[in-house]
């Protein structure tokens, strides 16, 4: 899957592994990031270990977490955990590049 973009006119490379693929995600969030969207659109489920792991590794929240409630059709209620950025993009276009260059 090619991921390169632009923004503000620095061109974000491809992840090369899940946790840049955290902080690519960060950067162009989709309007709800949660772990079934994870799952979707990069076929893994280990949404939330990465992030955890990001996080205490970089020393910093990157995301707010939210519940969200639902009723499924068979009437049971249940939630789902929303991430929501708190970062601005070029802090997370920074730290993106941070772990980039950490690997090398």
């Amino acid at each position: 899957m090619n991921l390169f973009q632009e923004i503000n006119g620095v061109t974000i490379p491809n992840p090369t592994n899940q946790w840049e693929m955290i902080l690519h995600t960060l950067i162009f969030p989709p309007k709800e990031l949660s772990m079934a969207y994870w799952m979707n659109v990069y076929k893994s489920h280990k949404f939330s270990s990465r992030l955890g792991e990001l996080e205490k590794d970089l020393n910093i929240m990157l995301v707010e977490r939210k519940q969200k409630k639902f009723t499924n059709r068979f009437g049971h209620k249940s939630s789902y955990t929303v991430y929501i950025p708190i970062l601005e993009n070029k802090q997370y276009v920074e730290l993106y590049f941070k772990l980039q260059n950490k690997e090398k």
